[in-house]
């Protein structure tokens, strides 16, 4: 999804955003959730000396307070997810997948943090979070597929976001390689996992996945793995890619790479504003104006790139 010149023509499909997939269950009557904004001077040049007290946020005509507003410029923190079981195996792909993380890793710009988890048969914290990618290499390139393993993927989702990932986080990030495999995780409820996108979407989080399905195989259309994949980058902002041979891992994975990157530089100018929507205004547009003379202000739902 694009931005606009201006805010308020933008107001009614982003308030469906917010409200429609942003309400949190049991939190006082009100709706937070970020909004993202590039302001730009007469040349074109970002203008980052900004703070809360420079924007302006309505709800149909009636001024919000803003809860925080600062620079999009934290680094990344990306929680890189291997399915290493049965179907790794029986296509032989140990090489081909420890190549592709190791390409991921050289590829990714070396200020964001990194933590490098298995969850065939169960799930596995290989790596923890750390920006050392000497570190991480060590740990990707001794990982060996498990044969006759199934993933936890929906656990290992779950496990980490409330393990490994703290509220204070501003990037959260899960980079996936699946498979079409069976998947194992304990059974999840529509509303369990409506809560766990929800969070993800409060917070910022952004979703990639690549799932490497077998030619022939009867899930490349509709198994649980590729409905949830979809489902989550598309809610996310993220990236989904299906290869049907692991020697498309490296490129995919460089392509992650890369995209993360360029998301980053991109971001890094723009403003996080967290707002809260009191319950009476839900059904209102929302507006953002700066108080900043020869300005150009756009916003943005979320971090994907501009088109």
């Amino acid at each position: 999804m694009t931005g606009v010149q201006l805010a308020r023509p933008f107001a009614a499909l982003l308030v469906v955003c917010l409200i429609g997939i942003l309400t949190p269950a049991g939190v006082d009557a009100q709706v937070r959730g970020y909004l993202y904004a590039s302001v730009l001077d007469r040349s074109g040049e970002p203008v980052l000396d900004l703070t809360a007290d420079d924007f302006m946020v309505s709800v149909g005509g009636t001024e919000i307070p803003m809860v925080s507003c600062e620079l999009d410029s934290h680094p990344l923190k990306i929680a890189l997810m291997l399915d290493n079981g049965n179907v790794m195996s029986e296509a032989n792909a140990d090489s081909e997948v420890r190549e592709a993380l190791e390409a991921f890793l050289d590829t990714l710009a070396p200020q964001h943090e990194v933590g490098f988890f298995t969850i065939a048969r169960n799930v596995l914290r290989r790596a923890a979070f750390t920006i050392d990618r000497e570190a991480l290499k060590a740990q990707t390139g001794e990982v060996f597929s498990d044969k006759g393993a199934g993933a936890r993927m929906m656990q290992g989702l779950f496990e980490i976001w409330e393990r490994d990932f703290d509220p204070e986080d501003s990037w959260p990030v899960f980079v996936l390689v699946l498979t079409d495999g069976a998947e194992l995780s304990d059974f999840i409820s529509d509303d369990e996992y409506n809560r766990f996108v929800n969070d993800l979407i409060q917070r910022g989080a952004n979703v990639h996945v690549v799932l490497f399905t077998r030619q022939g195989s009867l899930n490349r259309l509709g198994g649980v793995q590729t409905q949830y994949s979809l489902n989550m980058t598309e809610n996310t902002g993220g990236i989904y890619r299906n290869i049907n041979t692991p020697t498309g891992l490296s490129r995919v994975l460089t392509e992650f790479a890369n995209q993360l990157n360029a998301q980053f530089d991109e971001a890094s100018n723009r403003y996080r504003l967290l707002i809260e929507i009191p319950e009476n205004l839900r059904a209102s547009g929302i507006a953002v104006d700066v108080a900043r003379e020869d300005v150009n202000l756009q916003l943005f739902p979320d971090r994907r790139l501009s088109q």
